[in-house]
């Protein structure tokens, strides 16, 4: 493992980022750390009602992503856009991304785009 790796699972809530340090206290998953910062900072409403609208357009964002993601995945779609394609190839030709793909024990292609 990695110093990062062993970071994360040691001093993490849930062994994953992302997480906020707050006076030293971790809040962890990012829709936690989102409602934190929106009522820290006065981005969530001024009543129930209005805060009740903005969780339900995350919630609606959330559910577009769920439905989306395995299209956005879809590599026979990807195949369809050169220039996304070969955006893939060259972040695969990255060094340390390259490195990252050729030992990762999970190669199914729900983890990252293969290319030829």
């Amino acid at each position: 493992m990695t110093k990062f790796q062993i970071f994360i699972a040691a001093e993490t809530p849930f062994g994953q980022v992302p997480v906020l340090e707050v006076d030293g206290r971790p809040i962890a998953q990012s829709g936690a750390i989102g409602r934190y910062l929106a009522r820290q900072f006065g981005l969530n409403g001024k009543d129930a009602y209005e805060e009740s609208v903005a969780e339900s357009l995350v919630a609606q964002y959330n559910d577009l992503i769920n439905e989306a993601m395995p299209y956005m995945l879809d590599i026979e779609l990807v195949d369809e856009f050169p220039e996304i394609k070969a955006h893939f190839q060259r972040i695969h030709n990255l060094p340390r991304i390259k490195e990252y793909l050729e030992k990762r024990p999970d190669k199914s292609k729900w983890t990252i785009h293969e290319t030829d």
